[in-house]
């Protein structure tokens, strides 16, 4: 009987109107399904290591909190006896409140949704920077989606497991520089959400050189000030601990644990386990500053010929490099790394391609697989690794310095004159006046510069006016027989020809840097007998 109604049941729902019709589950599943899915995984997953597990970085946090006011916030050993308080004094003034109105098992709890939250917005903010068209419906819808492959990624699962503030301090600089600096009806000033996540951790002062080199000086000088005024409260408050920092303990790296562990991926610890060795200052400084000079140099050139959120991921790469100090869990840069090699217009070939292909490396996390240790040492293992282990221990800093290279070729091959390009037609030829000669200007994408030309430098990133001195032609045109003439001025004879005067080369290069490309009728200059 349970079997006949059942059948019954399927047999109206197969042939009534709200039935599901082929495509409906597909559009359910992508709609409402994927996003409920991946979003509650990523909630339950972290909480589960928030109640299950010691969260090591957010009770630094905390113990800094309640040291903030004291005379030993940078002296005091905590639970571990290798960790100290290592962030600027702002960072600990903020933790105060938590720290003493929250236990440690709340306050994990408390700040684990705090990093879920903030990744959807990083995820969010990076979809709508590489896809700016991209409405805000599908933006959410698609940001929810990505949560649980997101927080799979090595550098955001750290973030969250340990309670760190990377994702915050990315969103903040992210939000910034490519966002849309919007909350509500307030539009923040560009730089002070750098200017305060560089309060809270030192590794955002890069963005403002690379704003000063971008020519946004103002926001440059804001986000100073906004630095120097939120580092000004807790130096207010606490001189005696805020002059230790700024002039001892800010240069001491080695107060923030193993320098030689695998976690480490800077260029300094890369370099000292690929020779095995310690490797001195008076090397290793001059190979620090030239690899910061050429990728900012890099950033900038990005930011002009490609996009504002490629220069920005070539910024915060030069600064994960040249940093004292780069644990893999800074390395959250690779979640709007990843939208710009899948969904930018300015990606390179294949960007999905590449971008899984670095999903999978961040998912394996190949760093993990060889000998390390968590406390310094004087002669740790990450110093005696085999061929096998130097690559996969040091996979990451490969692939920062991999991203640098194939950034400079992709800027380079944009640059080049495509085919396309090269055979495409004067755009000047079929027009009435000079079609060659001192002062011809057109407009080519990808920086295409035909031979003898002269680059003339263009504000547009897709636009370049070229210049192009070639030999003159015959401006002569035939006039039609039917045109009226003027009085009084004598007819000329049959095949006559009157010279009438083209559009001169002001007028053209007004016309295509003005965007609305070559006017369709020139107007000539008539003669009083024309």
């Amino acid at each position: 009987m349970g079997a006949m109604v059942a059948t019954e049941t399927m047999e109206r729902s197969e042939h009534s109107p709200d039935a599901l019709r082929p495509g409906r589950w597909a559009a359910l599943r992508t709609g409402r399904l994927l996003p409920a899915v991946s979003s509650l995984a990523v909630v339950g997953i972290a909480l589960f290591l928030s109640r299950r597990s010691y969260q090591v970085d957010i009770d630094v946090y905390l113990k800094g909190g309640n040291h903030a006011l004291r005379p030993d916030l940078y002296s005091v050993q905590f639970a571990l006896p290798y960790l100290r308080f290592t962030y600027p004094p702002f960072s600990a003034l903020l933790f105060w409140p938590m720290a003493r109105t929250l236990s440690l098992m709340s306050a994990q709890t408390v700040w684990t949704l705090v990093n879920v939250v903030a990744l959807f917005g990083l995820i969010a903010m990076s979809l709508r920077a590489a896809r700016p068209k991209m409405t805000g419906s599908v933006v959410v819808r698609w940001a929810l989606v990505a949560m649980l492959p997101a927080m799979l990624l090595a550098p955001v699962f750290l973030t969250i497991g340990l309670g760190q503030v990377n994702l915050i301090v990315c969103l903040l600089v992210l939000f910034d520089l490519v966002g849309p600096r919007r909350i509500g009806r307030f539009t923040a000033p560009l730089g002070v959400a750098t200017g305060m996540a560089a309060a809270v951790k030192l590794t955002p002062l890069i963005f403002l050189v690379y704003l000063v080199l971008t020519e946004r000086r103002r926001g440059a000088l804001t986000g100073a000030v906004t630095f120097l005024a939120c580092s000004a409260v807790p130096f207010a408050l606490n001189p005696q601990v805020s002059w230790a920092y700024w002039t001892r303990y800010v240069f001491d790296a080695k107060r923030a644990g193993a320098l030689f562990g695998v976690s480490n991926q800077n260029i300094d610890s890369a370099l000292s386990r690929l020779f095995h060795a310690p490797l001195p200052q008076t090397l290793l400084l001059p190979i620090g500053v030239g690899v910061g000079v050429l990728g900012l140099w890099l950033a900038v050139r990005a930011h002009r010929q490609a996009s504002s959120l490629l220069g920005l991921l070539v910024c915060a790469t030069t600064g994960l490099l040249i940093s004292p100090i780069t644990w893999t869990h800074h390395l959250v840069w690779i979640v709007p790394t990843l939208a710009w090699l899948a969904l930018a217009e300015d990606a390179p070939l294949h960007g999905r391609w590449w971008a899984a292909g670095v999903a999978v490396l961040f998912w394996a996390a190949p760093i993990w697989w060889v000998p390390t240790t968590w406390r310094p040492s004087p002669n740790p293992p990450e110093l005696h690794w085999n061929a096998w282990q130097v690559v996969a221990g040091n996979a990451y800093f490969f692939l920062l310095v991999a991203f640098l290279g194939l950034v400079a070729l992709h800027l380079r091959r944009r640059a080049r004159p495509s085919a396309a390009a090269r055979l495409a037609p004067d755009p000047l030829a079929s027009r009435p006046g000079p079609v060659d000669g001192p002062g011809r200007a057109v407009a080519l994408r990808g920086g295409a510069v035909p031979a003898g030309g002269h680059r003339i430098p263009a504000r547009h990133e897709d636009r370049v006016l070229v210049s192009t001195p070639a030999a003159p032609q015959d401006t002569a045109m035939t006039r039609a027989p039917s045109e009226p003439r003027g009085i009084g001025c004598p007819a000329p004879s049959d095949g006559a020809q009157v010279e009438t005067a083209a559009p001169g080369p002001d007028r053209i290069l007004a016309s295509v840097i003005g965007g609305h490309g070559l006017p369709s009728n020139p107007p000539a200059r008539r003669s009083p007998c024309t």
